[in-house]
């Protein structure tokens, strides 16, 4: 029996997403002048028959049909984001409260650890899961003949879909973006802002003509800048770090690797292979366990994203939304005043149904029956009372749920395994860590003791391991960066409503070796130093009880 073409896998993997997308009630998707980025972690089981001991939760339309002699493996959707927004750095906090980055892949991919978590206390109780413990290493290990798969509905924001923007851009648009460049410049008339220019990490999508280079997330160059990085910078952080980042790194023996990542609008392969894998091939000395997966980059062609920018407008002219001028107009009376009315009448028609990006996020997970929405970092339909959010209208992604969820599976796995052998994460002896002061670390001290994660983004960021968490340990995964040095109570009761997908204006990057060729492409060693940093003492919260 012959293996599935990977074009047909790609297929399957977009259409397993985006049926589970599907079956989500309408009040979770946009309306029908707007559009969204859908994004989702597939797991796919190799040997179907080996894999019964796991039960298959949500398999929804991927059956295993082995007609035509082709063995087609069972895949499985685990998690699901959609969005497109990013808060501005001045809206960021440092209790871990918000989520600052909404952009598709950075919810689906949190929505994927929160799945992780899920599992592994799932094990813990003995119960089928993907994973198995190892009385040996006390951590879990995945079991054989798995694969994960990303499915992004358009490419990926930053150095990926650079040239896409720039061809899909018209003279005009670009004319009209360099003006206002140049006079938001002119009016912050600031060192930072004009150093910028010759900085390794670029705002958004600006200087289209320079490949290969760090950006931080784009939009509007009159917003409200942010620290979070592109998709792009993070999903080639990941294909050598992995997916599960530095705190399930205490359980876990290996990380988490992507197989594959398929794309649909905005594919150009040469450009998702220098962002996601090449630009960044010559780091050497990541420990053994982190060996790196080079992902496979697919195309889905067939049973598209319905809720594209592009298949929005083919829907909305289908429908006649996206009327000529003068159609309106066909029946009307001859007089003026029927004229004026007539006009009227097609503004408004062309306001209301306007083609807009959708405000909100969503992100689902297994075992979740329904998503959760975020707008602007927090659940849907959060409100403050005297300036303070209460803890009811926070994510279950934000950083500090997260790290609730994170110390109560450690403490799970104590009560049951006892002081699980945990060397690498660890300074001090394997009992220093007990019940009595779990709760007391902050979350900056946990991902400060993930020695072993630390050491390979040290080599992945710096090409040593210098050790020096002031520097490097500030992991822009989550994009939860809060320098906002007021009350960390207080909010601002709502972002700056024009803030869409905003961009970052950092002054702390370091010493890169920037090799331009003669193509303006930026490949060199250390090509992640010029991550965003965060103040020191920035993730110093620690879980409060009420």
């Amino acid at each position: 029996m012959g293996n599935e073409p990977e074009s047909e896998l790609a297929e399957r993997i977009a259409q397993c997403c985006i049926n589970k997308y599907k079956s989500f009630q309408n009040r979770f998707k946009p309306s029908e002048n707007q559009w969204t980025i859908l994004a989702g972690i597939v797991i796919e089981y190799l040997n179907n028959d080996d894999n019964n001991n796991i039960n298959i939760k949500n398999n929804n339309n991927n059956n295993n049909n082995n007609n035509n002699g082709i063995q087609r493996n069972l895949i499985e959707c685990v998690s699901l984001g959609t969005g497109m927004k990013c808060l501005g750095k001045s809206y960021r906090l440092p209790t871990g409260e918000i989520i600052n980055d909404s952009h598709a892949e950075v919810i689906s991919r949190r929505a994927f650890q929160k799945y992780i978590y899920s599992e592994i206390q799932t094990c813990l109780n003995n119960r089928d899961s993907i994973f198995e413990f190892n009385n040996k290493t006390g951590k879990f290990r995945i079991q054989e003949d798995l694969r994960f798969h990303l499915y992004v509905s358009q490419a990926p924001c930053g150095d990926a879909s650079t040239i896409s923007l720039s061809e899909l851009q018209t003279e005009e648009e670009r004319i009209i973006n360099e003006n206002k460049k140049r006079i938001f410049n002119e009016k912050q008339g600031s060192i930072k802002h004009v150093k910028l220019e010759n900085e390794k990490v670029l705002r958004g999508r600006l200087n289209y003509d320079k490949l290969g280079i760090l950006r931080t997330k784009p939009g509007r160059i009159d917003a409200d800048p942010t620290l979070s990085m592109s998709c792009s910078d993070k999903i080639l952080k990941w294909t050598y770090l992995g997916i599960t980042g530095s705190l399930l790194m205490y359980f876990l023996e290996k990380p988490i690797y992507l197989y594959s990542i398929t794309v649909e609008e905005m594919y150009d392969e040469s450009s998702l292979r220098r962002a996601l894998i090449t630009r960044c091939d010559d780091v050497k000395g990541l420990p053994l366990q982190y060996t790196r997966i080079k992902p496979k980059i697919w195309n889905n062609t067939k049973n598209l994203f319905p809720y594209t920018k592009k298949q929005v407008e083919i829907h909305q002219q289908s429908k006649g939304f996206q009327e000529d001028d003068n159609s309106i107009f066909q029946n009307r009376n001859k007089d003026k005043d029927n004229d004026n009315d007539n006009e009227n009448q097609l503004n408004k028609k062309k306001k209301k149904n306007k083609i807009k990006a959708d405000d909100k996020a969503i992100y689902w997970s297994l075992p979740m029956k329904q998503p959760e929405v975020i707008i602007n970092g927090r659940k849907q339909g959060a409100s403050p009372k005297n300036g303070v959010y209460s803890k009811k209208t926070w994510s279950d992604l934000c950083k500090y749920k997260m790290f609730l969820l994170f110390l109560k599976t450690y403490q799970q796995l104590i009560e049951m395994k006892g002081d699980f052998n945990n060397n690498d994460n660890n300074n001090n002896s394997n009992n220093e860590i007990n019940l009595n002061h779990l709760y007391q670390k902050t979350y900056q001290n946990f991902k400060d003791e993930s020695k072993l994660y630390l050491k390979a983004k040290n080599y992945l960021f710096y090409g040593s391991d210098k050790n020096d968490s002031n520097n490097i340990n500030n992991d822009n995964d989550n994009n939860d960066n809060d320098d906002n040095k007021d009350d960390p109570s207080k909010t601002k009761t709502k972002p700056n409503e024009n803030n869409e997908n905003n961009d970052d204006d950092n002054n702390d990057n370091n010493d890169n070796n920037d090799n331009n060729d003669n193509h303006h492409y930026h490949h060199y060693k250390g090509i992640l130093n010029g991550w965003t940093k965060k103040p020191k003492g920035y993730q110093d919260f620690k879980i409060e009880f009420e």
